[in-house]
């Protein structure tokens, strides 16, 4: 796919008009999702000191074969069912390769923005290792 930008006006100065092509590509996924990882939730720690929410995270690989790059996301609801805030980057367990029936912890900080959290949704992700 080629995209041409800008797509209407020009770029640059009046007597220098500047065109990009930027060609994107995509490649194929080859690693599969493992389908039985189970994430439980620990106490949750409100520390008043620093200002800051610890989540601690506690992964099973319920698979029948290794997994790893085992991830752990975290969103913070209001009451109401409101993102206050979330985690969506790939904070990784320790170990982050767990075999069948073995466990690994993570434990998400938010450092701001978690004021008015009343519900917690945790969510781990793991790919079956060597596919």
């Amino acid at each position: 796919m080629k995209l041409r930008w800008p797509a209407s006006g020009s770029c640059g100065t009046r007597s220098r008009r500047s065109v990009y092509t930027l060609t994107f590509t995509s490649e194929r996924a080859t690693a599969r999702p493992a389908d039985k990882v189970r994430a439980a939730i620990g106490n949750v720690a409100l520390d008043t000191e620093f200002s800051h929410l610890e989540v601690p995270v506690t992964v099973t690989n319920g698979n029948s074969g290794r997994v790893e790059n085992v991830a752990v996301h975290v969103t913070l609801f209001t009451k109401t069912g409101q993102i206050v805030n979330f985690f969506d980057g790939y904070n990784y367990t320790r170990p982050s390769a767990l075999a069948p029936g073995r466990k690994g912890k993570s434990t998400i900080t938010f450092g701001s923005r978690y004021e008015g959290t009343g519900r917690i949704n945790i969510q781990a992700e793991a790919k079956a290792a060597g596919r």
